[in-house]
């Protein structure tokens, strides 16, 4: 807040009725949320005043055995009008001030100067006031002579002393105000530059996805060039087809489970092509969790990671199962692949590569602690990947003519 109050008027200060037209034209404007401030503060501070004058001047008529009329209400406060202007004058100054500059000598200085003048303007401009407003005093008298109605030293001492004291405590009021909106500003400015960090890391984490991926699906019509020509063509049309659904989902952080798995389809028909009857898909999904948001392409490395360090090794292939569900109102993903044998295979460089450290990432990014991932031999010859992230089951179900309401194996 602190840096939006100073930064776009730093080298010019609006007069009071610049501000009020800059309010009347743009309540939202720099000037205009400065006056409001000044205001909210000012107007008690002045009605508690006049208040406090009021109740005096009740119990000074009384003790004299002179009761005081509504009129003599009326005209108190009348004389007070003034005090408010300048009281909220005042604090204008001080809070462009306060807003503009660090804790200095110059600013204590400053502020010295602005509630001395306050105080001494304070019984001068009740002396005019109450000329201006009372019609029988002002025509019998002078502007010249009301000034006399400041009475001896002890009487304006002790005006200037009152209202020195409103004015220190809307000050304080003003200073507090002043560093707690400096302490929400500065949280909002590291919320708002987290958010473009991790902005920014999940925009890189996605560049990073698609040629990963891309070069996958390429090596998959590279090795059917010469033995398969037309097959390699048709895989071709499928990469196109799926490189266009990819532009359009690359945009969106977020994508519903049904359309993430519909993309995964897509990709296993190309590598099914590749790898021919070595690879089997069993793709089941619960009905009601296919309105789940997950984020976008958050499986393809899954799915890539399963089929290069698992079917595409063995030499009798094998089957990739992506199962999900519901777990205590989370959404969990599944996926399971032929492993070799822990003789064949080091377990240390399985789950190391790109694609499941792109996954972890972006995780971390987007829910923080609020997820679950994990990577991991679950038998001798199967590896399972595990994926909970946070998510409202919903509860109608998805069109009938999705291939994946109900699962199936392709």
């Amino acid at each position: 807040m602190d840096r939006k109050l100073s930064a776009p008027h730093a080298n010019h200060v609006l007069t009071l009725p610049e501000t009020w037209s800059s309010l009347w034209r743009d309540p939202d404007s720099l000037q205009g949320r400065r006056l409001l401030i000044v205001l909210v503060i000012s107007i008690p501070l002045w009605m508690y005043a006049t208040t406090w004058d009021i109740v005096m001047m009740l119990f000074n008529a009384a003790a004299d055995g002179q009761g005081a009329t509504f009129g003599d209400i009326v005209q108190l406060v009348l004389t007070r009008i003034l005090i408010l202007p300048l009281l909220a004058g005042a604090y204008f100054l001080a809070f462009n001030a306060i807003t503009r500059r660090r804790i200095t000598v110059w600013l204590i200085l400053f502020q010295l100067g602005i509630a001395s003048a306050f105080s001494l303007l304070t019984s001068p401009t009740l002396s005019v006031t109450y000329y201006l407003t009372n019609r029988a005093y002002a025509a019998s008298h002078s502007l010249h002579q009301a000034f006399d109605l400041m009475g001896p030293w002890q009487i304006w001492l002790s005006k200037t002393v009152q209202y020195s004291i409103v004015y220190v405590l809307g000050l304080v009021l003003l200073f507090g105000l002043n560093a707690f909106l400096r302490y929400k500003s500065e949280r909002l400015k590291v919320e708002q530059l987290r958010s473009e960090w991790l902005e920014a890391k999940l925009v890189t984490l996605r560049g990073q996805l698609n040629p990963h991926f891309l070069f996958n699906s390429i090596n998959a019509v590279v090795a059917l060039i010469d033995s398969d020509p037309a097959r390699a063509e048709r895989m071709l049309m499928d990469i196109s087809t799926l490189l266009r659904q990819s532009l359009t989902e690359s945009g969106h952080e977020f994508t519903t489970l049904k359309d993430e798995l519909n993309f995964i389809d897509r990709y296993l028909t190309i590598m099914k092509a590749r790898y021919e009857d070595r690879l089997q898909v069993d793709i089941r999904a619960e009905s009601a969790c296919l309105k789940c948001p997950i984020p976008t392409f958050i499986l393809v490395p899954l799915v890539e990671n399963a089929i290069k360090h698992g079917v595409a090794r063995i030499p009798g292939g094998g089957t990739l199962a992506i199962e999900s569900g519901s777990e205590n109102g989370n959404l969990r993903l599944t996926i399971r692949n032929c492993s070799l044998s822990q003789r064949d295979h080091d377990d240390s460089t399985i789950g190391t590569g790109m694609g499941l450290q792109n996954t972890r990432q972006r995780l971390i990014a987007i829910y923080g602690k609020s997820h679950h991932f994990s990577s991991e031999r679950e038998s001798a010859g199967t590896w399972l990947t595990t994926l909970i992230v946070p998510a409202e089951i919903a509860s109608t179900e998805a069109p009938h003519d999705s291939p994946l309401q109900s699962g199936g194996t392709h």
